[in-house]
């Protein structure tokens, strides 16, 4: 649904009435049932995380997930939340509502699998996306002498979009710039949805901010391309990662509501503290993503993420292992400096994912934007060899992007460093998960070495040596498919050791 306020075409991201997640339960299809299963009660479950919620108004200029004004208590699926409307009250819209079933619901009752990943988030603010409101008066005040509304929240979720209609590259640029600078000035998280349909350009608001997390579904069926060549920053890609929800309304609150849950951990632990920086929970969040459920996920040195589908399909999961490992850093680096970061891989790992994100820097004075910059940064892995001999595995080094990844499949087990690189001074959060190939567990039993816990459609391989020095294969086997696992060895033969290897 479409609609004209002024110049700008604000897009209320209309869904069809329908299973919202296709036929596989969305919670199983982004790990959380993994998820439960590892943390049972004692999950975070969004507490004292605030969140402000920007809607697009209906025809009948309903943007609020119930009806009410000014401070309101909500009831049934919202029974326990605090609402406060910040742009003018006015009634209820289907659309709200069931964004907010997954951004903050206690309960599930649309029938559309509704549900959010934190429950227990009680302080919502309302705000209508509107050049006479959130764009305005209410939060980016483009057209005063100040600086944008203070975000007090943690978390902004838009699931609307705006496009050119009539408005001017200032007028789009003015926006974007102001609502970078207020996430780093008030350092939240700002979620924003890309319009459904393949055939839609990237949108301008708010999509096309640099320091916005921005989402996509998993069957692909969004905006694709690069933002537009007259705006800031021209030929970057989207989306950041998916959700596989039906439309971007609703995959974008399941992102929220899994930073959500994040930032609970975060607050909670003195030593994941910093992880709350939004480049680093960007970053998390990124690199938690996976690829496997996404046919046809590709990168390159130059463009690191996939154009359709950014860093892959959200997985709370794999982003709550990588957040209370420390499997991250926050740092700032000077420009000209290099960061290192140690990576040691015990065991072969099947993939492993990096993500570095950083910010657009806005200076404002008096409530004019004086300027912008951007730090080039790159990414690279290494191995170090025997000799400290660095040898370079793959780099990201894309040209326009305030984001790197790196992506490997099949990598052996070693010590790597992780190589960060900028033109210019900048804060930033890097994050990595390995999945490492767990070892497997050894029986003996007269003169047979029977392995067990192998891991299915992985390649092992027997390896025999009388020096412990140089190893020879005796036969390689697949987990799960071949029957025949077990080594025997002949009493009459000569001595030697054995050993079990798994193949990245």
């Amino acid at each position: 649904m479409c609609r004209r306020n002024g110049l700008v075409q604000l897009v209320l991201l209309v869904w069809c009435l329908g299973n919202v997640a296709g036929s596989e339960s969305w919670e199983s299809a982004i790990g959380f049932q993994r998820f439960l299963d590892r943390l049972g009660d004692d999950r975070p479950l969004g507490r004292e995380i605030a969140i402000s919620q920007i809607e697009a108004a209906a025809v009948d200029g309903g943007y609020q997930p119930q009806d009410g004004s000014g401070e309101f208590e909500g009831e049934d699926a919202f029974a326990g939340k605090a609402f406060r409307t910040v742009s003018s009250a006015s009634r209820a819209s289907g659309h709200a509502r069931l964004v907010g079933q997954f951004l903050y619901g206690t309960q599930e009752t649309s029938g559309f699998g509704a549900r959010s990943l934190s429950p227990s988030v009680q302080r919502i603010d309302l705000y209508r996306a509107d050049v006479r409101d959130y764009l305005s008066k209410d939060f980016l005040q483009p057209a005063s002498d100040a600086a944008p509304k203070v975000e007090h929240n943690a978390i902004q979720n838009h699931s609307w979009s705006g496009q050119m209609g009539g408005a001017s590259v200032d007028y789009m640029n003015a926006k974007l710039r102001r609502l970078d600078h207020s996430i780093v000035r008030d350092d939240f998280l700002c979620v924003v949805a890309l319009a459904n349909g393949r055939d839609t350009p990237i949108p301008p608001l708010m999509a096309s901010a640099y320091n916005v997390l921005t989402v996509g579904c998993s069957h692909g069926d969004h905006s694709r391309g690069v933002t537009h060549p007259d705006l800031d920053g021209p030929d970057r890609g989207k989306p950041d990662l998916v959700a596989p929800l039906s439309a971007t309304s609703f995959a974008t609150p399941v992102v929220s509501s899994a930073a959500a849950a994040l930032l609970e951990c975060a607050k909670a632990d003195p030593e994941l503290t910093a992880a709350q920086h939004h480049p680093v929970l960007k970053a998390i969040l990124m690199a938690g993503a996976e690829k496997g459920p996404l046919e046809g996920w590709e990168r390159q040195d130059t463009r690191p993420f996939d154009p359709v589908f950014g860093a892959g399909q959200l997985n709370i999961d794999r982003s709550y292992q990588i957040l209370t490992q420390r499997q991250w850093h926050q740092d700032t680096l000077a420009s000209q400096e290099m960061e290192v970061i140690p990576l040691t891989l015990s065991q072969p790992a099947s993939s492993v994912s990096v993500v570095l994100s950083w910010s657009r820097q806005v200076r404002m004075k008096r409530g004019k934007v004086t300027g912008t910059s951007v730090a080039d940064m790159s990414l690279r892995l290494y191995r170090v060899n025997q000799d400290d001999h660095l040898e370079l595995i793959q780099e990201s080094v894309s040209p326009n992007e305030n984001r790197e990844h790196l992506y490997l499949q099949g990598l052996s087990e070693g010590v790597y460093q992780l190589h960060i690189e900028t033109d210019n001074t900048v804060s930033y959060g890097v994050a990595w998960m390995a999945d490492e190939i767990p070892r497997p567990e050894m029986g003996w039993e007269g003169n047979t070495l029977t392995p067990t816990a192998l891991v299915e459609g992985i390649r092992y391989e027997w390896q025999e040596s009388f020096d412990l020095r140089e190893w020879t294969i005796v036969r390689t086997f697949t987990g799960g498919e071949d029957a025949e696992t077990t080594l025997s060895i002949q009493p009459e033969a000569p001595r030697a050791f054995y050993r079990l290897r798994a193949l990245p």
